[in-house]
């Protein structure tokens, strides 16, 4: 019986693995004009891609993760006044955030000084090189 039910178990897999995969056809893509493009961007459209340059798809990579990386600093902020306002008197938990505050008060300035780094050198690049 086992053997019956794994049987039928691997050929239902099989059979819906078969009807939800598309069949790929080779296509041919159009020739592009490359002429005076450096980085190929001219060809991105004939190929079904973004017309967007390198250069500013990794500033916006950059940039959102400098901005996830300062909220979660900033909920460790507030973690920490909660703990510290939670603490009851206790002096071990009091200094203990206020250490984390300032540790993470270090930290947001570190991000926010390489956000505005990133933002400033990114934005001379495209000047310089437009």
């Amino acid at each position: 019986m086992k053997k019956k039910f794994l049987a039928t178990t691997i050929a239902l897999v099989i059979v819906a693995f078969l009807g939800l995969t598309n069949v790929a056809f080779a296509v041919v893509p159009p020739t592009c004009d490359t002429s005076g493009d450096i980085l190929g961007v001219g060809c991105a459209s004939t190929s079904g891609l973004k017309n967007t340059d390198i250069r500013v798809m990794i500033a916006s990579i950059i940039s959102i993760a400098l901005t996830l990386i300062g909220t979660v600093v900033v909920v460790i902020i507030i973690w920490a006044g909660f703990k510290w306002m939670t603490a009851g008197g206790n002096a071990d938990q009091v200094t203990e955030a206020k250490t984390q505050i300032g540790q993470a008060v270090i930290g947001l300035a570190i991000i926010l000084m390489a956000y505005s780094i990133t933002q400033s050198v990114t934005t001379s690049l495209l000047k310089a090189t437009s």
